[in-house]
Parts: C-alpha cells; sequence; structure tokens
C-alpha cells in the first residue's frame, strides 16, 4: 500500500524579524504558538531571506533561485514565466491548492494554480480577488476593518501608527486564519497552501486589544552602542537620516515598536488556531509545515522602522521552523546556515519529488535536515546607479515614510548589494561602490561597528570577498 501524500502548508509572515519573537530569546514578544509548532518540529538559528524585499523575497522563496538568478530583483517584477510554477506542479500532482492572504509573487494568470484563493493585501481585499465573488459579505468586512490602514493619521513620526476597535474577526489575520482553518476542514485530497500573512509589515495599525497586551516603555526600546555612521556606507547613512526617530521622540518610537510587537503576537495567536485545525481534523501528523517570514523589519533598532536594503540581521534573519513529521527530528534546533530559497526544494523532496523538476536553482533540500553549507547569502539590488546624498539632496532630503515612496524606485534598483553570513561574521560588499561592511556578531550582535576597514580584519574580509566571488560566479 502506498504512503498518502503529505499536506503541505506554508504559513509566512510579512516583514517579521527573527528577533520579534520569544522563540528566538526576545521575552518582549511571547510567540507561544510558535513555540508549539517548534516542539514538533526545527527551529533554524541561521535562517536567511535571499533578499530583504517583499517580492524578490517571495519569488525567490518559490523559485528556489536568488533574485541575481532569475532576474526578479525589485517590487515590480512578478514570477518569471521560464520558471516552473510549484502550485501548478503541485496541482498536477492532485494536490488541491491554495493561495491564502498576500500575493507579492504571481500573475493573474499564474494564480490559475490555486483552486482556492482569498487574497488580502495591506490595504484590505482586492476588487480582482476571487473572494470578492465567493464570498462578498465577508470580503466587505475585512476591507471595511482595513479603512485606517488607508488613511493613516497625519503624524510627525517618520511612520504613521494607530490602534482601532474592528470586530476582531474582521482584521486581516483572523480572516485568513479563519479561511485557512475552512479550506483544511473541506480538503478532500492532499494540500498545498500558501497561507501569506500582512502583518506586521506596515501599516502600522493593530486591535487595540493586542497593542494594550504589547505595550512596552521607553527603556524596553532596544540598547545599542553608539554608531559611528562615519564609517557605514552611504545607503545606511541615507537611510537613517529618513527614518531615524527624533531624539525627542523616542516615547512615540516606543509605541511603534509596540504595535509592531503586537501584529506579530496577533499573527502568532491565530497561527495557533491553524495548528487546532490540522489537530481537530487529524491531520497534523502528515502535514509538513513551515512557519516563516520574506524579510524583517528595524523594529526599533537603530532607532528605526520598516526596512530599505541594508542586511542587518533585524532585516536580513528570518524565523524559520519547520515541522516535518518523521522527517525532521521534533523539539530541535539547528544552527547550520539556511536560506528561504532552500524550503521549496525540501518540499518537493520530502514528498518524493526530484527538485530537479524545478531546473538549475540555488536551494538546496539537504540543507534544511544536515549541516550542508557553510555560508548563506543575501542580495539586494538591480544594478541601478547608486543613489547618493547629491541624489537625496535634489529629491529635498525628506524624510519618514514620504521619503520612501518618493525614492523608493532608485533605491530598490540600485547597485549589486550582497551579503554572506559565515560562522561568525557577516560580509557585505558591492563591485559598484560603496563602502565595504564586516560585523563580528557574536561580539556585536547590534551590528554598529564596521570591522571592514581594520588592518587586523583583512583575513576575515577577504574571506567573506572571497565567498561572494564564487557565488556571483555560480549565478551568472
Amino acid at each position: 500500500m502506498s504512503t498518502p501524500l503529505p499536506n503541505i502548508l506554508v504559513i509566512m509572515a510579512d516583514q517579521m524579524s527573527a528577533q520579534a519573537s520569544s522563540l528566538y530569546g526576545n521575552p518582549l514578544v511571547p510567540t507561544p504558538s510558535l513555540e508549539r509548532l517548534a516542539t514538533g518540529g526545527v527551529v533554524y538559528d541561521c535562517a536567511y531571506t535571499p533578499c530583504p524585499l517583499c517580492v524578490p523575497a517571495r519569488i525567490a522563496t518559490w523559485t528556489a533561485c536568488h533574485p541575481s538568478r532569475t532576474g526578479c530583483q525589485t517590487n515590480q517584477d512578478s514570477f518569471p514565466e521560464n520558471r516552473p510554477n510549484p502550485f501548478s506542479l503541485w496541482r498536477d500532482m492532485g494536490y488541491r491548492t491554495a493561495l491564502i492572504g498576500k500575493d507579492h509573487c504571481f500573475t493573474a494568470a499564474q494564480k490559475q494554480a490555486f483552486d482556492e484563493a482569498f487574497e488580502v493585501e495591506h490595504y484590505g481585499v482586492p476588487e480582482s480577488a476571487e473572494a470578492w465573488q465567493r464570498d462578498p459579505d465577508r470580503a466587505r468586512a475585512v476591507h471595511a476593518a482595513n479603512t485606517m490602514r488607508r488613511n493613516m493619521p497625519a503624524t510627525d513620526a517618520p511612520y504613521p501608527h494607530a490602534t482601532t476597535d474592528h470586530p476582531e474577526e474582521h482584521y486581516a489575520t483572523p480572516a485568513i486564519a479563519a479561511c485557512t482553518a475552512e479550506f483544511i476542514a473541506t480538503s478532500d485530497r492532499p494540500f498545498a497552501a500558501w497561507v501569506s500573512f500582512p502583518d506586521p509589515h506596515p501599516p502600522f495599525e493593530v486591535a487595540r486589544r493586542w497593542f494594550d497586551e504589547a505595550r512596552i516603555d521607553l527603556s524596553d526600546l532596544p540598547k545599542e552602542r553608539p554608531v559611528d555612521w562615519g564609517q557605514m556606507p552611504e545607503r545606511l547613512r541615507i537611510l537613517h537620516g529618513m527614518l531615524a526617530w527624533p531624539a525627542d521622540a523616542q516615547e512615540d518610537l516606543a509605541i511603534c515598536v509596540s504595535i509592531y510587537f503586537a501584529m506579530i503576537r496577533q499573527v502568532d495567536h491565530y497561527l495557533g488556531r491553524i495548528l487546532d485545525a490540522l489537530e481537530d481534523t487529524g491531520q497534523a501528523d502528515n502535514t509538513i509545515v513551515v512557519f516563516c517570514a520574506d524579510h524583517g523589519d528595524f523594529g526599533g533598532n537603530f532607532g528605526m522602522m520598516s526596512k530599505g536594503g541594508g542586511f542587518p540581521d533585524c532585516l536580513a534573519r528570518v524565523p524559520l521552523v519547520v515541522r516535518a513529521p518523521g522527517i525532521l527530528p521534533a523539539g530541535t534546533r539547528a544552527q547550520q546556515p539556511v536560506s528561504l530559497v532552500d524550503i521549496l526544494p525540501f518540499l518537493l523532496s520530502a514528498q518524493g519529488t526530484d527538485p530537479s523538476i524545478l531546473g538549475a536553482v540555488d536551494g538546496l533540500a539537504e540543507a534544511l535536515i544536515q549541516p550542508f553549507r557553510t555560508s548563506v547569502v543575501s542580495e539586494y539590488g538591480a544594478g541601478g546607479p547608486l543613489y547618493r546624498f547629491e541624489d537625496y539632496a535634489n529629491d529635498g532630503a525628506p524624510a519618514g515614510i514620504e521619503a520612501i515612496k518618493k525614492t523608493l524606485l532608485r533605491r530598490e534598483a540600485e547597485g549589486e548589494r550582497a551579503m554572506v553570513r559565515f560562522g561568525r561574521f557577516k560580509f557585505i560588499d558591492d563591485p559598484m561602490g560603496d563602502l565595504d561592511e564586516l560585523y563580528d556578531l557574536e561580539t556585536d550582535p547590534a551590528e554598529t561597528t564596521n570591522l571592514a576597514g581594520k588592518p587586523e580584519h583583512r583575513e576575515t574580509r577577504d574571506i567573506g570577498r572571497t565567498h561572494l566571488k564564487a557565488w556571483r560566479r555560480r549565478n551568472r
């Protein structure tokens, strides 16, 4: 008798830093559902995004390729037509497929690979989404609950933020969890689902009850040594000028960080509802569950919120927990370097499909099973001209979210930066210019001291550069 195909459930949070979870040592953000998932699976302590930007990270996850291999390097790109759509593959294998939540990856034609789709974006339900036709009452209620996100209050802070009082079930996160539970309960054959929470990505808005539970004090903001910005790359200095909260607005920053933490706590709570649905339907033992994030958020580090193209761990290191009964050991932590590009090859291999069906890829199924690589790479940029201080000055040196909007397209495409994590070190360079970066994450986890220019660290810097040169040769 043949073994039944395992269900596949990939749950992705948007812009959730690994540092913002009790599972990774942050007591300010209790995430009991993640810890519950971890008791049956593996927690990866050194997991990195292939790109700290939404669309490239998502496409990289579902192609198992770094952005520079596919050319999908900005938020304006879509899943490449010359790459297999994994959900089409799973559908052809007899799986029931679903997209529940945020997409930012597939074209309208490619979404025909999903048997079910309930799309929810950061501002509500897209009018083109199938849910408008299939369940209009729910879609309208969820869209109404996102009214504040579409009309965030004016503020002097770099990023607006708010709390609201809509019915709990109408917020995007609980609505996505409810749809997922219904999908699980009604599936009459193996399923492959991508559950994609838009939170905790901006707009920074959350139900008031979650904010009240997550509220932190000024003293809880990240404690960091002073940063010598003079030895940091120009990109980071410009970004700091755009996004740093003023010294006299630190209490407001604490409120924004509290909202970010509250959004994560809400995601974690409703992850628990999804895990309940698997257990209630008797499918937990035959379902591979992956929880991850596409990338992180400054989350108060460096006095900033959101993201912008750098590679500090708050942006580049992501939570990754995989529960694969009978395949991965339960209740363990793995220290080897891994990437989101490893997820798809692992899933295919675990269900008995040769990952070579994907063609040439960067991901390694083995990387999630055992120590298989010594380094992991992340990248940002599409080879566009560098965005310099003179460009920033010519733009009027805007700040906050308006600066992000005004400069986004140029900053997304600029340069060819790449980061490599190897052992305790992280090295970053851009062959188009700007300063190199080197950090010792053991002695300087906050990444405030750039060692790249120090003669005593020349050998370590050269090791990092060699890693990146080899990686770039493979990806050309």
